[in-house]
């Protein structure tokens, strides 16, 4: 071995701590988590992949997204024909398609070039061709899904999110993901969960098990409620999360009397309708904001979930939803106190038995 390769060799060990098992970032010194075994070719001190082996460890989008982002990675970019190279050839070696950190958020149709600027990354850049000396990705987004994947031909393409894939995640030295972990009064963030548009949402490992009862009891134990929308802001935000899950969820909104029908926000504001989970009523919106997709209480159902296609319906409360818990940084000083009303202080005509005896602080 020659002395310039020796004196590499040494550097990386002494540098990385490459000879000790263990690799850290070279200027803010961070350690990077062992499981990034596969440096990339073109920042090989840097920029690391992890690709999910395991038949028994493949996940949906959404869980495969927070695995990346757990110990401060993301579902894999490529900006370039190397990086693209690279994430191929892990692919090719986990067998069949694997998840990436390609976002199809507005649901767009489009392919390769026309998908400039209306896709982005995971780590929140966008996606532009022209990051890449050949004609690499294949893009072709025609399935109005949000999740993608990197089938085994290379081909990058928009699919639903709730199977179980292997998937791929980088960890950037220079862009670390870091999630804050207390509010700005000092209140505590609970674990796993993710900023959106200033609030903090979580989804449960267990897809559609949770009745409305027991949903809100699960958010409750996390420190947060079922989700509410009081902005368009906090719509979209769960509308984000329906569509990485691609599935319903219960959200906090309740209907006193079942009996009543609703089918329009202006007939659903009237006279307390419909009330949140903390007790306040739903209005009609400020004109500011819009709920887009539209709602439909007329079941006579006393709780309410939003469909896949966003549209919010009164369900059965003893049925089986997906649930999004949200945490909302207290706006003084952080209590212990739940931070939505008992189930004992609100009413309920639907008999439902499902939402006795529930435990709620």
């Amino acid at each position: 071995m020659g002395t310039a390769k020796v004196f590499l060799v040494w550097c990386l060990c002494l540098n990385l701590g490459l000879c000790s098992g263990q690799i850290y970032c070279p200027i803010s010194g961070i350690q990077v988590p062992s499981r990034y075994n596969r440096p990339s070719t073109e920042s090989p001190t840097t920029l690391f992949y992890y690709g999910s082996y395991s038949f028994f460890n493949r996940k949906s989008f959404y869980k495969a997204y927070l695995d990346c982002r757990s110990d401060g990675g993301h579902l894999a970019s490529m900006k370039s024909t190397t990086q693209f190279d690279d994430v191929s050839a892990i692919r090719s070696t986990l067998g069949g398609d694997a998840w990436v950190g390609l976002l199809n958020e507005d649901l767009v149709t489009c392919e390769d070039a026309t998908c400039n600027g209306l896709i982005a990354w995971a780590d929140g850049s966008s996606f532009t061709m022209d990051d890449y000396a050949s004609p690499v990705p294949l893009v072709e987004f025609n399935n109005n899904n949000y999740a993608v994947k990197m089938k085994s031909s290379g081909e990058l393409d928009d699919t639903w999110p709730g199977g179980g894939k292997r998937y791929i995640c980088q960890f950037d030295c220079d862009n670390i993901h870091s999630p804050p972990t207390t509010c700005g009064n000092g209140a505590t963030i609970p674990n796993d969960f993710h900023e959106i548009n200033g609030k903090y949402y979580r989804i449960p490992e267990q897809f559609g098990a949770f009745s409305y009862a027991s949903g809100l009891n699960e958010c409750n134990e996390l420190g947060a409620s079922l989700a509410t929308f009081k902005s368009q802001a906090d719509y979209e935000a769960v509308m984000l999360l329906v569509k990485q899950t691609d599935d319903e969820m219960w959200v906090d909104l309740i209907k006193p009397d079942a009996s009543v029908a609703c089918t329009t926000i202006a007939d659903c504001s009237v006279n307390g309708v419909l009330r949140w989970g903390d007790g306040e009523t739903f209005v009609d919106p400020d004109p500011t904001w819009t709920i887009d997709h539209g709602i439909k209480s007329d079941a006579g159902q006393s709780c309410h979930r939003m469909k896949k296609d966003f549209e919010i319906e009164d369900k059965a409360c003893h049925f089986l939803n997906d649930i999004v818990c949200q945490f909302k940084c207290p706006t003084a000083c952080p209590v212990p106190e739940a931070v939505v009303a008992p189930l004992a202080a609100r009413s309920w005509s639907s008999g439902d038995s499902t939402l006795e005896g529930v435990s709620v602080t």
